[in-house]
């Protein structure tokens, strides 16, 4: 999206949703003009006020003509202010399809799996932001360092939380793909693990062209996705990641996956920075 020669106005449907509060965000650094909806207030309503974005609270429809509609999961197309986008053909998109299309653009690193999505996404970000690779982050939740769930950086490189729910994890071909693990959820989506796995390796086969795979090649429900797999794997259980605060098995896998990541993307970044980075982490 050429942000600088090409301002959009872009109108947000849930605007105080996670996902789309750090996309309203983004699209709003970049100078385009963005305004927003959504049933109640809320933190990340105030967070976005507190940016110059303008939320209404209510739903309506549009009173304005705008080049983009962005709608979240939760809004159907009955919903007054998606009615009038039709009406006006005004362009539709859900928030994973336009981050897809802005991912597209930049060279990303997504993070996906069944548990520990945010916190290996907040970590990894700390990682890059403490070794000054300038990172932007579209993360799933307000994290304490960074005082909001978007970080804006320079356009070096680009990291998503990307969820697997109703295949959205699909809309993206990163250059680096997290898989924290995999285990069967969302059952009102896939029926069983099986279809669930398919989505993983279709997001693997998704991997650009000399690409990378950051996971565990031993997890027994990830290491059959692996047969014949075209794309460098990187196994980030041999990661030594040093004290965290955060206790327990799983933040430290998520750290080490968070480490390994950051070593892809940026074979510079010294141990004790990203040690750091992680212990400070909150």
């Amino acid at each position: 999206m050429e942000s600088q020669t090409n301002i959009h106005r872009f109108f947000f449907v849930g605007i105080g949703g996670i996902g789309m509060s750090a996309l309203a965000q983004y699209l709003h650094a970049q100078g385009h003009h963005v305004t927003g909806s959504d049933r109640d207030e809320s933190p990340t309503v105030e967070l976005l006020r507190s940016k110059g974005i303008n939320v209404l609270i209510g739903h309506a429809p549009l009173s304005e003509s705008y080049d983009t509609l962005v709608y979240s999961d939760a809004i159907p197309e009955t919903a007054p202010e998606r009615v009038s986008a039709a009406e006006r053909q005004i362009l539709q998109r859900s928030y994973f399809q336009l981050l897809g299309e802005i991912s597209k653009t930049q060279r990303t690193i997504a993070v996906a799996g069944t548990h520990g999505k945010t916190t290996t996404t907040g970590m990894l970000t700390n990682i890059l932001v403490h070794a000054e690779k300038k990172p932007t982050a579209i993360i799933g939740s307000i994290v304490r360092d960074f005082g909001s769930n978007c970080v804006l950086g320079d356009g070096s490189v680009f990291v998503v939380e990307a969820c697997e729910y109703k295949n959205h994890l699909l809309q993206f071909n990163p250059q680096i793909l997290v898989i924290t693990n995999l285990e069967l959820d969302h059952t009102d989506f896939f029926p069983d693990l099986q279809t669930l796995q398919a989505t993983f390796l279709s997001a693997i086969k998704n991997i650009q062209p000399g690409g990378t795979l950051v996971t565990n090649p031993n997890h027994p429900h990830i290491a059959p996705l692996l047969v014949g797999c075209a794309v460098h794997v990187v196994d980030y259980t041999a990661e030594h990641v040093g004290q965290l605060q955060h206790i327990g098995d799983f933040n430290r896998e998520n750290a080490q996956a968070a480490r390994a990541a950051a070593r892809v993307a940026f074979p510079d970044i010294q141990d004790v920075v990203a040690e750091r980075a992680l212990y400070d982490f909150k």
